[in-house]
Protein backbone atom coordinates (compact mmCIF):
# COMPACT_ATOMS: atom_id res chain seq x y z
CA UNK A 1 0.00 0.00 0.00
CA UNK A 2 0.98 3.64 -0.84
CA UNK A 3 2.03 5.49 1.97
CA UNK A 4 0.37 9.31 2.24
CA UNK A 5 3.68 10.81 1.36
CA UNK A 6 4.08 8.46 -2.05
CA UNK A 7 0.42 9.26 -2.84
CA UNK A 8 0.77 13.18 -2.90
CA UNK A 9 4.48 12.72 -4.89
CA UNK A 10 2.84 10.67 -7.31
CA UNK A 11 -0.25 13.35 -7.76
CA UNK A 12 2.57 16.69 -7.69
CA UNK A 13 2.99 16.82 -12.01
CA UNK A 14 2.97 20.65 -13.59
CA UNK A 15 3.76 18.99 -17.29
CA UNK A 16 2.99 15.53 -18.40
CA UNK A 17 5.46 13.19 -19.09
CA UNK A 18 6.30 13.07 -22.87
CA UNK A 19 5.63 10.29 -25.23
CA UNK A 20 8.29 7.91 -27.23
CA UNK A 21 6.87 9.57 -30.35
CA UNK A 22 7.22 13.14 -29.19
CA UNK A 23 11.64 12.56 -28.43
CA UNK A 24 14.43 12.90 -30.83
CA UNK A 25 15.49 9.38 -30.72
CA UNK A 26 18.84 10.62 -33.04
CA UNK A 27 19.57 13.11 -29.93
CA UNK A 28 19.33 10.42 -27.30
CA UNK A 29 21.50 7.69 -28.87
CA UNK A 30 23.97 10.18 -29.32
CA UNK A 31 24.79 10.81 -25.83
CA UNK A 32 24.58 7.17 -24.77
CA UNK A 33 26.84 6.44 -26.94
CA UNK A 34 29.40 8.93 -25.44
CA UNK A 35 28.32 8.02 -22.29
CA UNK A 36 29.71 4.50 -22.72
CA UNK A 37 32.61 5.86 -24.72
CA UNK A 38 33.47 7.20 -21.64
CA UNK A 39 33.38 3.58 -19.89
CA UNK A 40 35.09 1.57 -22.32
CA UNK A 41 37.89 4.60 -22.19
CA UNK A 42 38.55 4.82 -18.45
CA UNK A 43 37.99 1.10 -18.10
CA UNK A 44 40.87 0.41 -20.47
CA UNK A 45 43.20 3.19 -18.05
CA UNK A 46 41.81 1.92 -14.54
CA UNK A 47 44.56 -0.51 -12.77
CA UNK A 48 44.74 -1.83 -9.35
CA UNK A 49 45.92 0.93 -6.90
CA UNK A 50 43.04 3.77 -8.38
CA UNK A 51 40.37 4.65 -6.42
CA UNK A 52 36.17 4.73 -6.89
CA UNK A 53 37.04 8.60 -6.68
CA UNK A 54 39.86 8.80 -8.95
CA UNK A 55 37.98 6.85 -11.66
CA UNK A 56 34.96 8.67 -11.31
CA UNK A 57 36.51 11.87 -11.65
CA UNK A 58 38.19 10.83 -14.61
CA UNK A 59 35.21 9.74 -16.67
CA UNK A 60 33.59 13.33 -15.50
CA UNK A 61 36.66 15.04 -16.75
CA UNK A 62 36.41 13.03 -19.81
CA UNK A 63 33.51 13.96 -20.77
CA UNK A 64 33.61 17.09 -20.28
CA UNK A 65 36.03 17.16 -22.55
CA UNK A 66 34.13 15.51 -25.23
CA UNK A 67 31.29 18.26 -25.17
CA UNK A 68 29.09 17.48 -22.08
CA UNK A 69 28.21 20.43 -19.91
CA UNK A 70 26.40 19.18 -17.06
CA UNK A 71 24.62 15.96 -15.95
CA UNK A 72 22.13 14.41 -14.79
CA UNK A 73 24.15 13.01 -12.26
CA UNK A 74 28.14 12.71 -12.43
CA UNK A 75 29.99 9.63 -12.41
CA UNK A 76 29.69 6.91 -9.85
CA UNK A 77 32.74 4.07 -9.81
CA UNK A 78 32.30 0.82 -7.26
CA UNK A 79 34.79 -1.82 -6.81
CA UNK A 80 34.77 -5.24 -5.53
CA UNK A 81 31.57 -5.82 -2.96
CA UNK A 82 30.25 -1.66 -3.30
CA UNK A 83 29.24 -3.02 -6.80
CA UNK A 84 26.73 -5.05 -4.91
CA UNK A 85 26.28 -1.89 -1.98
CA UNK A 86 27.08 -4.50 1.03
CA UNK A 87 27.53 -2.54 3.72
CA UNK A 88 25.59 0.37 2.34
CA UNK A 89 23.60 2.30 5.19
CA UNK A 90 22.95 5.67 3.96
CA UNK A 91 23.12 7.46 1.04
CA UNK A 92 26.66 8.90 0.78
CA UNK A 93 27.82 5.36 0.80
CA UNK A 94 27.02 5.33 -2.87
CA UNK A 95 29.08 7.82 -3.70
CA UNK A 96 32.68 7.17 -4.91
CA UNK A 97 35.55 6.32 -2.60
CA UNK A 98 38.51 7.43 -2.31
CA UNK A 99 39.72 4.68 -0.10
CA UNK A 100 38.30 2.32 -1.73
CA UNK A 101 41.40 0.75 -3.76
CA UNK A 102 40.84 -1.21 -6.56
CA UNK A 103 42.48 -4.74 -6.38
CA UNK A 104 43.25 -7.61 -8.87
CA UNK A 105 39.90 -10.33 -9.08
CA UNK A 106 37.79 -7.42 -8.97
CA UNK A 107 34.09 -6.65 -9.83
CA UNK A 108 33.95 -3.08 -11.18
CA UNK A 109 30.44 -1.15 -12.06
CA UNK A 110 31.07 2.70 -13.95
CA UNK A 111 27.82 4.11 -13.93
CA UNK A 112 27.58 7.69 -15.60
CA UNK A 113 24.63 10.26 -17.15
CA UNK A 114 25.33 13.28 -18.52
CA UNK A 115 23.36 15.48 -20.83
CA UNK A 116 24.84 16.26 -24.27
CA UNK A 117 23.26 18.48 -26.56
CA UNK A 118 20.26 18.55 -24.79
CA UNK A 119 20.01 15.37 -23.92
CA UNK A 120 20.38 12.86 -21.29
CA UNK A 121 21.79 9.26 -20.52
CA UNK A 122 22.40 7.16 -17.96
CA UNK A 123 24.57 3.95 -18.69
CA UNK A 124 26.10 0.88 -16.34
CA UNK A 125 28.88 -0.57 -17.59
CA UNK A 126 30.35 -3.42 -15.39
CA UNK A 127 33.50 -5.61 -15.91
CA UNK A 128 35.66 -8.15 -13.63
CA UNK A 129 39.34 -7.42 -13.25
CA UNK A 130 41.31 -10.33 -13.14
CA UNK A 131 39.87 -13.89 -13.79
CA UNK A 132 36.17 -14.60 -13.93
CA UNK A 133 34.65 -16.64 -11.17
CA UNK A 134 31.80 -18.80 -11.92
CA UNK A 135 29.20 -16.63 -10.28
CA UNK A 136 30.44 -13.52 -11.73
CA UNK A 137 29.93 -15.69 -15.29
CA UNK A 138 26.55 -16.82 -14.77
CA UNK A 139 25.50 -13.48 -13.69
CA UNK A 140 26.57 -12.40 -16.88
CA UNK A 141 24.79 -14.98 -18.58
CA UNK A 142 21.12 -13.54 -16.35
CA UNK A 143 21.87 -9.99 -17.47
CA UNK A 144 22.04 -11.23 -21.29
CA UNK A 145 18.52 -12.36 -20.48
CA UNK A 146 16.92 -9.86 -18.93
CA UNK A 147 17.88 -7.58 -21.78
CA UNK A 148 16.00 -9.97 -23.79
CA UNK A 149 13.01 -10.27 -21.68
CA UNK A 150 12.63 -6.89 -20.31
CA UNK A 151 11.27 -5.86 -24.01
CA UNK A 152 8.46 -7.83 -23.78
CA UNK A 153 7.91 -7.33 -20.13
CA UNK A 154 7.07 -3.94 -21.20
CA UNK A 155 4.83 -5.08 -24.11
CA UNK A 156 2.70 -7.38 -22.25
CA UNK A 157 -0.03 -6.34 -19.92
CA UNK A 158 1.85 -6.36 -16.81
CA UNK A 159 2.01 -3.16 -14.71
CA UNK A 160 4.81 -1.78 -13.94
CA UNK A 161 4.85 -2.85 -10.36
CA UNK A 162 4.59 -6.67 -12.17
CA UNK A 163 7.33 -5.98 -13.95
CA UNK A 164 9.50 -4.74 -11.00
CA UNK A 165 8.06 -8.08 -9.28
CA UNK A 166 9.41 -10.39 -12.23
CA UNK A 167 12.46 -8.89 -12.13
CA UNK A 168 13.10 -9.23 -8.67
CA UNK A 169 11.80 -12.77 -8.37
CA UNK A 170 13.96 -13.85 -11.07
CA UNK A 171 17.16 -12.29 -9.24
CA UNK A 172 16.06 -13.86 -6.61
CA UNK A 173 15.14 -17.66 -7.80
CA UNK A 174 18.84 -17.62 -8.91
CA UNK A 175 20.15 -17.28 -5.55
CA UNK A 176 21.16 -13.34 -6.05
CA UNK A 177 20.43 -9.97 -4.38
CA UNK A 178 18.19 -7.70 -5.80
CA UNK A 179 20.28 -4.82 -5.48
CA UNK A 180 18.64 -1.90 -7.39
CA UNK A 181 15.73 -2.12 -4.45
CA UNK A 182 18.57 0.03 -2.81
CA UNK A 183 18.27 2.47 -5.03
CA UNK A 184 16.28 5.81 -4.10
CA UNK A 185 12.35 3.94 -4.03
CA UNK A 186 13.91 1.34 -5.56
CA UNK A 187 14.61 2.14 -8.78
CA UNK A 188 14.83 -0.42 -11.23
CA UNK A 189 14.67 2.45 -13.78
CA UNK A 190 13.91 6.10 -14.55
CA UNK A 191 12.09 8.48 -17.24
CA UNK A 192 14.88 10.30 -19.15
CA UNK A 193 13.76 14.10 -20.69
CA UNK A 194 15.74 16.55 -23.12
CA UNK A 195 16.90 19.41 -21.02
CA UNK A 196 16.65 22.71 -22.39
CA UNK A 197 18.86 24.44 -20.24
CA UNK A 198 22.08 22.71 -20.82
CA UNK A 199 24.64 25.92 -20.52
CA UNK A 200 23.17 26.71 -16.89
CA UNK A 201 25.20 25.30 -14.28
CA UNK A 202 24.02 21.70 -12.66
CA UNK A 203 24.87 23.31 -9.11
CA UNK A 204 24.16 20.14 -7.04
CA UNK A 205 25.90 16.91 -6.84
CA UNK A 206 26.16 13.81 -7.90
CA UNK A 207 22.11 14.71 -9.26
CA UNK A 208 21.89 17.96 -11.07
CA UNK A 209 19.53 20.94 -10.21
CA UNK A 210 18.24 19.96 -14.15
CA UNK A 211 17.10 16.19 -13.02
CA UNK A 212 15.53 17.31 -9.58
CA UNK A 213 13.34 19.74 -11.62
CA UNK A 214 12.44 17.53 -14.59
CA UNK A 215 11.40 14.82 -12.17
CA UNK A 216 9.86 16.88 -9.45
CA UNK A 217 7.26 18.83 -12.02
CA UNK A 218 6.56 15.80 -13.43
CA UNK A 219 5.90 14.23 -10.29
CA UNK A 220 8.62 11.93 -8.59
CA UNK A 221 6.75 8.24 -8.17
CA UNK A 222 5.69 8.55 -12.31
CA UNK A 223 9.37 9.25 -13.15
CA UNK A 224 10.85 6.40 -11.43
CA UNK A 225 10.19 2.89 -12.42
CA UNK A 226 9.99 1.17 -8.46
CA UNK A 227 8.03 -1.22 -6.88
CA UNK A 228 4.93 1.15 -6.58
CA UNK A 229 5.00 2.95 -9.92
CA UNK A 230 2.17 4.85 -10.80
CA UNK A 231 1.98 6.14 -14.46
CA UNK A 232 2.01 5.30 -18.17
CA UNK A 233 4.90 2.53 -19.55
CA UNK A 234 5.09 4.77 -22.44
CA UNK A 235 7.82 6.91 -22.79
CA UNK A 236 12.12 6.97 -22.88
CA UNK A 237 13.28 5.10 -19.81
CA UNK A 238 17.15 4.36 -18.59
CA UNK A 239 16.92 0.47 -17.04
CA UNK A 240 19.29 -0.55 -14.89
CA UNK A 241 18.95 -4.47 -13.72
CA UNK A 242 21.44 -4.74 -10.88
CA UNK A 243 22.32 -7.84 -8.47
CA UNK A 244 24.96 -9.45 -7.18
CA UNK A 245 26.17 -11.17 -3.83
CA UNK A 246 28.50 -10.55 -0.49
CA UNK A 247 31.02 -10.32 -3.21
CA UNK A 248 29.95 -8.39 -6.12
CA UNK A 249 27.58 -6.92 -8.22
CA UNK A 250 26.69 -6.45 -11.85
CA UNK A 251 24.07 -4.53 -13.73
CA UNK A 252 24.19 -2.70 -17.51
CA UNK A 253 21.97 0.42 -17.86
CA UNK A 254 20.51 1.93 -20.93
CA UNK A 255 17.59 3.49 -22.98
CA UNK A 256 14.37 1.52 -23.68
CA UNK A 257 11.35 2.91 -25.65
CA UNK A 258 7.93 1.79 -24.80
CA UNK A 259 5.12 2.75 -27.03
CA UNK A 260 1.73 1.91 -26.87
CA UNK A 261 2.30 -1.64 -28.74
CA UNK A 262 6.27 -2.07 -28.69
CA UNK A 263 9.27 -1.75 -26.56
CA UNK A 264 12.53 -1.99 -27.71
CA UNK A 265 16.37 -0.86 -26.91
CA UNK A 266 17.64 2.48 -28.36
CA UNK A 267 20.58 1.14 -30.19
CA UNK A 268 21.97 -2.51 -30.03
CA UNK A 269 25.36 -1.84 -29.68
CA UNK A 270 26.13 -1.39 -26.29
CA UNK A 271 29.07 -2.88 -24.74
CA UNK A 272 26.89 -5.44 -23.11
CA UNK A 273 25.39 -6.48 -26.66
CA UNK A 274 29.16 -7.41 -27.61
CA UNK A 275 31.47 -10.15 -27.37
CA UNK A 276 34.48 -8.15 -25.19
CA UNK A 277 35.98 -7.73 -21.79
CA UNK A 278 32.63 -7.86 -19.84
Amino acid sequence: MLSKAQSVLSKIKLFPAPTAKDESFEGYRRAQALAFECARAISAEVKPGWSEKRTADLMDTWLRDNGVKTFFHTSFAWFGNRTSFTGFKHYLNFLPDKNNILKENEAVILDTAPIFEGFAADIGYSYFVGERPEEYVKAKNILAEFRKEIPKLFQSEKSTGEIWADVDATIRSEGFRNCHKDYPLGALGHRLHEHSFENFPALLKPFSLHTYVKMLSRGLLPEVLGPFHQGEKTGLWAIEPHFGNDQFGIKFEEILIVEKEKAYWLDDNVPHNQVGKQ
